[in-house]
C-alpha cells in the first residue's frame, strides 16, 4: 500500500510532502497522520523503493509500431519525456539531487533528494 500511496500521491503533486500524502490516504478511505507518512521517509525505504523501480523497469510493455509511410523513411521515430521527483530529505543520502534546480533545493539552498524518469518509445518498432 505504500507504493500506491507515494506514487499515486507524487503522480499528480511531486512536491507534496507528508501531509498531503496522508490527505490523500484519506481520499482512499484509509487513516493515516502526517506523522505515521512521515516516519515511512526512510533510507530503507528508499533503498525499497529502488528495488521497486528497478523490478518495474524490467517489465517490458510491448506495443506493435505503425505502419505510416512518411515515419517509414527513418530508422527510427521516437518520443521521449522525463520528469524530475523531489524527494523528501531523508531519501537524500540514496537518492542524490540530480542538478542544481532551485526548486529541489531545501530553504538553506542545499540539494534535496531527486529522481529523475525518462520514458522512450519507438513509434515504427513499438
Amino acid at each position: 500500500m505504500l507504493a500506491y500511496l507515494l506514487v499515486l500521491g507524487w503522480w499528480s503533486q511531486p512536491q507534496d510532502g507528508p501531509r498531503a500524502l496522508a490527505r490523500f490516504a484519506g481520499s482512499l478511505r484509509l487513516t493515516l497522520s502526517k506523522q505515521e507518512m512521515d516516519c515511512h521517509f526512510t533510507a530503507l525505504t528508499a533503498q525499497w523503493l529502488l528495488v521497486l523501480l528497478r523490478r518495474a523497469i524490467q517489465v517490458v510493455v510491448c506495443a506493435k509500431g505503425v505502419s505510416i509511410p512518411l515515419l517509414q523513411q527513418f530508422t527510427a521515430v521516437l518520443v521521449e519525456d522525463s520528469r524530475t521527483i523531489s524527494l523528501p530529505s531523508a531519501l537524500e543520502t540514496v537518492w542524490q539531487g540530480c542538478g542544481g534546480s532551485r526548486s529541489h533545493t531545501h530553504g538553506d539552498g542545499q540539494q534535496c533528494g531527486g529522481l529523475k524518469i525518462t520514458a522512450r518509445f519507438d513509434l515504427l518498432r513499438g
